[in-house]
């Protein structure tokens, strides 16, 4: 009995007769025709239409061209007179009470693990109850009206009569949790453990009844604050009843594997489990010597295919990410020896591109020498004969390098650096160890170490430095935006301390990454890093701590990345240690120079001049070499533009106009009006005519700069008193013209009056 009923009060009051219900009651309830639910599959493969009669209902899938008769029920208990579907149980009102039987929503030929034939559905239980004439299902529990029709005595004129009267009842009926029902039915199976054809029809029914619920749970709209709860419950359930399904199905004298194996995939049974179980004995026995397929008998064959199909989901699908945990060497190494029986060359596959971890990397090189070579084709070297393919030679390149063995590395992958490079950019984590992130822009510069991560290169990624760097540096641009600048330049640089890298592979992609950064949207902390690391290196060679590159860029190359980087300012050449009076320096050291100041000039920010003022303060400490050039560079960023002016006008007054043209915004009147004044007041104290005339070039400079950006009535107000009208002129003039009317004229008038002029 699966429900107990909860009689409502009966309704007292006479109700007229109504019109029996006909012999013949049809029924068409829509409900979603889903594919069996594993966690991660939320597919919805269709649309099934359940149409009742009076003695039989039927259950359609509409999906495709044409219906198809999913189930067919035969009503046990009489007519039916109504009927009611939930997700996982169809409730029929016959004149004997309620039926409840179980419902196939999912499609019988569905290419998952359910690939046994669909049980036929089954009674699950009745409710006696007189007289039901209606039922509905709401929230999964069931409402039932039900009629009787009672003989009452009635007085009347002609004295007493006999009448019949209706009563009308509502009952709520609950149905036990599924999880009670599944108990129920597991319980219900065990004494048929023997009996193989009841047991299984028994568990398959339970099976498909978790289905359901689960389907309904993962597709369905719920308020329920535990739905995440109940979804995990069932799924929990489900997979035990696969592991019992497949345990099952292999006790058969004739075992379907490929079914075994597709129940162990969604059971709950651990890695090792399965694999004992499966594995044939042949390939238990022998974990030395590889087996051939060819070798075993057919059952044996058939074992050894389904439990790759098994091996094939679990390592390389990441919710089976669990079951691979503490995996042991034995284990690890009697996979690798069944991909080899079944399929040689699918080795380098479960090498490459699965989670298998832990094997033994001499016995696994083993294997894969032992594999067959295509019988013609060009070889490494360009010479016709039995080669290796490509992932072959890559899966035992990477095995060799795990053991140190360069040599027999360069040997095997010499020749495969296009697939290499196609690996890589598929799978990053052949070249790292883990992930690093880019500092954020306000790290401090120790963040931008050259060397602060060595230790995340992986075999692959040092060979690919030592031997061919130029190669690897082509692996990372092609991977621009998928990884870190910061990941890059710590496979790139050194395995020796941070005072010998050799830079210019690696300085090639950063100019490369930063040149892109323009067209390509990166983000912030990538392109600040970026341009932190090339400083960084450009400050090493400024300081002496690193040598010239091996080949060196030529002058042209060099205009090429200055040019798409951006513009250098001409007046930095006045400065130290661009200016004729500069102490002379290495010509490396002068480029590096060079190059330093163009990343200040295009790449300083706000956000990054804290880090750039480090690397100044380290310059001028390890080398004494005046770093004005840069601090000025800095300063505009740093808030401090109005210092790093009085800076230039006390010491290179010439280019103060440059400087303040680069970083004073041009609405700014009132900075610019400022300017004017404190040159104006350094012509004035000037302590000899050579100096006067540098001040009196600087004034008139800013002077014409100012009177297309000041206001002119600002501007006159601005002149000096003892300027002579030659000198002044000229501005005048330029002022008159920026002002369409009289107004000018007349403040230049009433100045003139009030001076006597």
């Amino acid at each position: 009995q699966n429900h107990s009923e909860n009689d409502a009060p009966r309704q007292n009051q006479h109700q007229e007769p109504q019109q029996q219900p006909q012999s013949s009651v049809e029924q068409l309830q829509p409900q979603l025709l889903l594919s069996p639910m594993m966690p991660d599959n939320q597919v919805v493969s269709g649309v099934c239409l359940f149409f009742s009669q009076d003695t039989a209902g039927f259950m359609f899938n509409l999906y495709g061209r044409q219906p198809s008769l999913l189930s067919h029920y035969t009503y046990q208990s009489g007519g039916s007179v109504s009927a009611a579907i939930s997700t996982h149980l169809l409730y029929v009102a016959t004149r004997r009470g309620i039926d409840t039987y179980t419902v196939r929503n999912v499609l019988p030929n569905e290419q998952d693990y359910s690939l046994l034939p669909l049980p036929s559905v089954s009674l699950v239980g009745t409710v006696p109850l007189m007289g039901p004439i209606a039922i509905d299902v709401l929230d999964n529990n069931v409402a039932a009206l039900s009629r009787v029709s009672m003989e009452a005595p009635r007085s009347s004129a002609a004295g007493s009569v006999v009448e019949e009267e209706d009563y009308f009842n509502v009952y709520y009926l609950h149905p036990v949790s599924l999880v009670e029902m599944y108990a129920q039915i597991k319980q219900v199976g065990v004494p048929y453990e023997q009996e193989r054809p009841y047991y299984r029809q028994i568990m398959l029914e339970g099976h498909f009844l978790l289905r359901a619920k689960l389907a309904a749970l993962q597709h369905g709209s719920s308020d329920d604050d535990d739905l995440e709860g109940e979804i995990n419950r069932y799924t929990s359930l489900l997979r035990e009843n696969c592991a019992l399904l497949g345990e099952h199905l292999q006790g058969d004298r004739q075992p379907r594997w490929d079914w075994v194996a597709s129940y162990y995939i969604a059971s709950d049974l651990t890695l090792r489990d399965v694999v004992q179980r499966m594995c044939p004995k042949a390939l238990l026995d022998s974990q030395e010597e590889p087996v051939t397929l060819s070798s075993l008998d057919v059952e044996s064959q058939a074992r050894a295919r389904a439990l790759v199909r098994f091996l094939d989901d679990v390592l390389f699908l990441p919710r089976h990410a669990l079951r691979l945990v503490g995996m042991e060497q034995a284990l690890a190494d009697l996979i690798l020896m069944t991909y080899f029986c079944v399929n040689p060359h699918d080795l380098s596959r479960v090498i490459l591109r699965s989670e298998l971890k832990g094997y033994s990397v001499d016995k696994t090189i083993h294997l894969l020498l032992n594999i067959p070579k295509a019988a013609d084709g060009p070889s490494a070297s360009g010479d016709h004969g039995p080669r290796r393919s490509s992932a072959d030679s890559f899966a035992l390149g990477l095995l060799h390098l795990q053991k140190g063995a360069v040599g027999e590395a360069t040997k095997v992958l010499y020749g495969e650096m296009d697939f290499i490079r196609e690996m890589c950019k598929a799978q990053p984590s052949f070249l790292f160890s883990k992930q690093l992130e880019d500092p954020a822009v306000t790290s401090p510069l120790s963040s931008f170490s050259l060397t602060a991560h060595l230790d995340i290169a992986t075999p692959l990624s040092i060979f690919l430095r030592d031997i061919t760097a130029h190669a690897l540096k082509d692996i990372l641009l092609d991977l621009h935006g998928v990884i870190p600048v910061s990941s890059a330049v710590a496979i790139l640089g050194s395995k020796e301390s941070e005072e010998r890298i050799e830079d210019s592979v690696l300085t090639e992609y950063l100019h490369i990454t930063l040149l892109s950064s323009a067209e390509q949207s990166m983000p912030p902390a990538s392109r600040n890093a970026c341009a932190v690391f090339l400083a960084n290196i450009y400050a090493q060679r400024i300081s002496g701590r690193t040598s010239a590159p091996a080949t060196p860029m030529t002058r042209r190359r060099n205009a090429q990345l200055d040019t798409a980087l951006g513009e250098r300012f001409d007046w930095l050449n006045t400065l130290p240690p661009f200016a004729e009076t500069s102490q002379a320096i290495e010509k490396t050291a002068l480029e590096a120079w060079h190059r330093l100041q163009v990343i200040f000039c295009c790449f300083l920010t706000a956000e990054n001049v804290h880090v750039m003022s480090e690397l100044v303060d380290q310059i001028q400490a390890k080398t004494g070499q005046d770093c004005t050039s840069l601090r000025l560079l800095c300063m505009p960023h740093q808030g401090k533009l109005a210092e790093g002016q009085t800076l230039l006008l006390q010491q290179h007054p010439d280019i103060a106009l440059a400087y303040s043209q680069q970083f004073l915004r041009p609405s700014d009147s009132k900075s610019w009006l400022d300017l004017l004044d404190r040159l104006l007041a350094m012509y004035q104290a000037a302590p000899d005519a050579a100096t006067a005339k540098v001040y009196h070039r600087a004034y008139a400079g800013a002077l014409a700069h100012a009177v297309g950006i000041v206001d002119p009535v600002a501007l006159l107000n601005a002149l000096p008193d003892n300027g002579s009208v030659e000198f002044f002129l000229p501005y005048l003039d330029a002022c008159n013209g920026t002002i369409v009317g009289n107004d000018l004229l007349k403040s230049i008038e009433e100045m003139a009056m009030d001076e006597g002029h």
